[in-house]
């Protein structure tokens, strides 16, 4: 009995032997695909990943190798932040207490940067790490030197004298 083999389905840029030009197209149409599906899901990486059949692995990738398609995405980030801003504007302004909590745990995860924080985080220049030096008297041990054990200390023979009783005078 012989297995049928089964070919593999190959699409878009990972089509095999497609001219270097078709490669591109197919992956700028992914691009703009993707970034529709972002737009409608309020940036949402993963659902746009679904909307698109796109993996994240694709999106981080054109995400670091492509100066425009990243713009592009933060542009849409921006929007979905003005949006829920703006949503949340009409809900205080109508008095609705509905979605305003929703609305504003949005802001602070994704809208750090525009003031929507509880605590203040603390960074060096440009968002990194900020870099302490630690200047100390205490004298450092000479480890170059063999470590000598310390004379062990010994119980005094006697026990110290129990405190006295305080005096009261009146």
């Amino acid at each position: 009995m012989k297995k049928k083999k089964q070919k593999k389905k190959l699409t878009g840029a990972a089509v095999a032997g497609a001219p270097r030009e078709h490669q591109e197209h197919a992956e700028a149409v992914k691009k703009a695909a993707f970034l529709q599906a972002m737009e409608k899901s309020l940036a949402v990486v993963t659902q746009a990943c679904r909307m698109t059949g796109v993996g994240r692995r694709t999106y981080y990738d054109w995400l670091k190798k492509d100066d425009e398609f990243a713009e592009k995405i933060e542009d849409l980030k921006e929007i979905a932040i003005d949006f829920v801003e703006s949503n949340l504007l009409q809900a205080v302004q109508s008095k609705s207490p509905g979605a305003v909590t929703a609305q504003i745990f949005f802001l602070k995860c994704r809208a750090k940067h525009r003031g929507y924080v509880e605590k203040v985080e603390i960074g060096g220049p440009d968002g990194k790490p900020m870099i302490f030096e630690i200047i100390s008297n205490v004298p450092r041990p000479d480890y170059s030197k063999p470590h000598q054990a310390q004379p062990a200390k010994t119980e005094p023979s006697e026990p110290p004298p129990a405190p006295s009783e305080p005096e009261f005078k009146l």
